[in-house]
């Protein structure tokens, strides 16, 4: 009687389904669905004509509507981008350039932070920045300029390349204008003030327990033990585990990641550091190779030490949420492992020289 019942019922609905008047849709099935009860429960009964799950109530189906484009998110109303270009942070290729050079870095920084929209162009099919340059400089003070930006200047994850193009000159050679292509996901500048303010805000917390103490030491380890704290060790396939928006908003990230975060919350607490790449060992001690790696330099005392906050990140599971391996080494022990030459076949360095650095590190952190 019931599998007469049933049938009678499947045959019914069936017709109804020919004939147009109800479908069948069939959602996600979850894989914890236990028999053949359960899916048939899962299975809704929908009006051809509104889409909606049919019920004692008749629905009435709403008028159509002309398609529209995606629109642009609209900006946060307290927005302040007072925040997002601060020049009085400490940026170390800055001062390695003489005193024309170090205007025109201040000039195409701010440039690059602010992002004018009419500035942002197609150009032969990728969208670019274009930058005027209004201070004198010639074209190798220039490419040494972006270079020292990409490593100074967290806040530019919207640059996909610091490299010049289209360089347009004056008659003395001096550099006027020139072009640097952008992110395809950063080609408006809604979408990159929207994502600079939120990583702003995020970070704000960190700051606050930072600059809560007193002790410029404490401030340094604050800033180390929370951002190993927020990040894991990830999102390789991702552009953004490279830059600040993977550690504060996706809170996965590589060891640029991890570098360019502890930079960014170092300036933004009034503290020295340096965002470097070099070489790391890999593999077995008995025969280790190198790979590339980014690690920062930190003042403390005027004297300067090494900060590895991606190898001070312990392994999912660990019972220490943070080490201190490798938090205020000195030469002796960080070339163990790190080197910015390696092999005479190796070579990448941020910068071509650094500062000089402590050769003892400062000490026992762990608690």
């Amino acid at each position: 009687m019931i599998r007469g019942g049933f049938s009678f019922f499947a045959l019914i609905l069936a017709l109804l389904i020919v004939s147009g008047l109800v479908v069948v849709s069939y959602p996600y099935i979850d894989k914890n669905l236990k028999d053949a009860r359960e899916v048939a429960n899962a299975i809704k009964v929908k009006d051809s004509v509104t889409n909606s799950e049919i019920g004692d109530t008749p629905i009435i189906a709403p008028p159509p509507t002309e398609p529209t484009e995606p629109s642009e998110p609209e900006l946060p109303p307290s927005l302040d981008e007072s925040e997002f270009y601060l020049p009085s942070v400490y940026r170390y290729g800055r001062t390695l350039l003489n005193s024309t050079e170090q205007a025109a870095y201040d000039e195409i920084l701010a440039a690059i932070i602010k992002y004018d929209s009419s500035k942002i162009i197609n150009k032969d099919g990728r969208m670019v920045l274009m930058i005027d340059v209004n201070t004198n400089i010639n074209d190798t003070s220039l490419r040494t300029i972006l270079k020292y930006i990409d490593a100074d200047a967290p806040e530019a994850f919207h640059i996909s390349s610091m490299l010049p193009r289209v360089t347009i000159y004056d008659s003395q050679r001096n550099v006027k204008q020139f072009y640097i292509y952008v992110f395809a996901s950063y080609q408006t500048r809604e979408k990159y003030v929207n994502t600079l303010s939120q990583v702003i805000n995020n970070v704000k917390p960190i700051l606050a327990k930072i600059n809560a103490l007193q002790n410029e030491i404490d401030k340094i380890k604050m800033a180390h033990d929370e951002l190993i704290k927020l990040v894991s060790y990830g999102g390789m396939s991702s552009v953004s585990a490279a830059k600040i928006v993977g550690a504060f908003i996706d809170k996965k990230v590589i060891c640029d990641g991890y570098s360019r975060a502890l930079l960014f919350l170092l300036q933004r607490t009034n503290l020295k550091g340096i965002y470097t790449t070099g070489y790391a060992q890999i593999g077995i001690q008995q025969s280790p190779s190198w790979g590339l790696h980014a690690w920062n330099l930190v003042n403390h005392n005027n004297v300067w030490y090494y900060i590895d906050t991606t190898w001070d990140d312990p392994v999912y599971g660990s019972v220490n949420p943070v080490k201190w391996t490798y938090f205020m080494n000195g030469t002796i022990d960080f070339y163990k492992d790190h080197n910015y030459n390696p092999t005479s076949s190796l070579k990448s360095q941020s910068y071509p020289k650094f500062p000089v650095v402590s050769a003892d590190s400062l000490g026992n952190f762990v608690k």
